[in-house]
């Protein structure tokens, strides 16, 4: 799971020559709602990784 994790990471810190579509988006925010569901982040941090994806961050 950590590996899956950095992967993920990794793919949402590049920069895209667009943006992630809708199902992607989705897909990643229910990885992350898994692995904080597994206990391997916190809500704080799955708060984070899905204000980032959706492009909520600092608005």
């Amino acid at each position: 799971m950590q590996k899956l994790y950095q992967l993920m990471n990794d793919y949402i810190e590049k920069p895209a020559e667009e943006d992630l579509s809708f199902v992607k988006k989705g897909e990643l925010i229910m990885a992350y709602l898994k692995m904080k569901e597994d206990g391997l982040m916190t809500d704080d941090e799955f708060e984070e990784k899905k204000k980032r994806i959706l492009g909520l961050e600092d608005q």
